[in-house]
């Protein structure tokens, strides 16, 4: 039973590494990207026509309704 404590704390610190390793990838992933908080920094924003939503100037399509920005 003793043989069997520092295998059982290896598998539990690396399946720890895994899920925090997995979250840090999700997080930038999800995240806003460079650019957008790049546009808002310069204040280069492009309403949407339709909702008024602020979108990033190099966008193709609002991010809340989906309509095209052109």
């Amino acid at each position: 039973m003793g043989m069997y404590a520092p295998m059982t704390f290896i598998a539990t610190l690396v399946m720890i590494l895994a899920i925090v390793g997995g979250v840090a990838l999700l997080i930038r992933a999800l995240g806003p990207s460079g650019r957008g908080r790049k546009d808002v920094k310069l204040g280069t924003q492009t309403p949407c026509p339709h909702c008024k939503l602020l979108n990033p100037t190099h966008a193709k399509f609002c991010g809340h309704c989906g309509r095209a920005l052109q």
